[in-house]
């Protein structure tokens, strides 16, 4: 295999400060990024301390990517990249979050919670404010612009990814304030323990969740579609918005 460059682990190394994302051992998605990068010539270091500006440029396309073309899956059968790296010595919060989410189903102890030292950053793949009826949520549906109001009375229900694990719960336990029925699909959220998991749901809070931004295109044109589709069935006698 062909040698890493020097600036990889330094890049990754900074996105792992910032983001609480832990990935493991896969260069791909930052080889490419930094490609990208290179041709637009927003990155020219090739050396083992990018300037801020390149970590800066690296970290935007990462808000605005999929975690799943990011983060490596040990089930995909991929050939680890750079095996020994340090990255295989960090904790397997992929592990911590299995085995939490076994012990709060309804057939073990129905509640559980993810240990202090847990760091996650995952994406925002499905939002929706269950504390509204279904046509209150039609009309403040993503694509309205102006925050709605009383909205300190909402429950946000949130489908959540890590890159890994899909179709993941999460309920807003207490208001987060950077989020709302108007995030974009794909925003990233990084998530520190302790949490609480319910029945498989992760208990958030602003003291668990800090919201980091961005969005994936590809998501977001799903959830426009999903609402306009919604609102031309309005009247069927169902939840919609479901």
């Amino acid at each position: 295999a062909a040698p890493t460059p020097p600036d990889l682990p330094a890049f990754y190394a900074q996105m792992r400060t910032a983001t609480g994302l832990r990935v493991r051992r896969s260069w791909r998605w930052m080889e490419d990024c930094l490609a990208h990068l290179r041709r637009r010539g927003t990155v020219r270091s090739a050396g083992a301390d990018p300037t801020a500006d390149e970590r800066e440029a690296v970290y935007e396309q990462f808000l605005h990517a999929d975690l799943r073309d990011i983060v490596y899956d040990p089930e995909d059968g991929e050939e680890d990249d750079e095996p020994g790296s340090v990255y295989d010595s960090l904790p397997s919060e992929r592990d911590a979050l299995v085995a939490a989410l076994t012990r709060s189903m309804p057939d073990a102890d129905g509640v559980s919670e993810l240990p202090a030292s847990f760091r996650s950053c995952m994406q925002v793949e499905e939002l929706l404010d269950v504390g509204r009826d279904a046509e209150t949520r039609l009309k403040l549906g993503p694509s309205e612009l102006t925050p709605a109001s009383g909205e300190q009375k909402r429950c946000l229900k949130m489908i959540l990814s890590d890159g890994t694990h899909r179709g993941l719960v999460g309920l807003e336990s207490l208001h987060i304030q950077d989020l709302s029925p108007h995030t974009l699909a794909g925003c990233k959220v990084r998530i520190t323990g302790p949490v609480v998991v319910r029945l498989g749901i992760l208990m958030l809070h602003e003291g668990n969740t800090l919201v980091l931004g961005g969005c994936v295109p590809e998501l977001v044109a799903l959830q426009r579609a999903a609402v306009a589709a919604a609102r031309r069935r309005v009247g069927s006698g169902q939840d919609v918005t479901m």
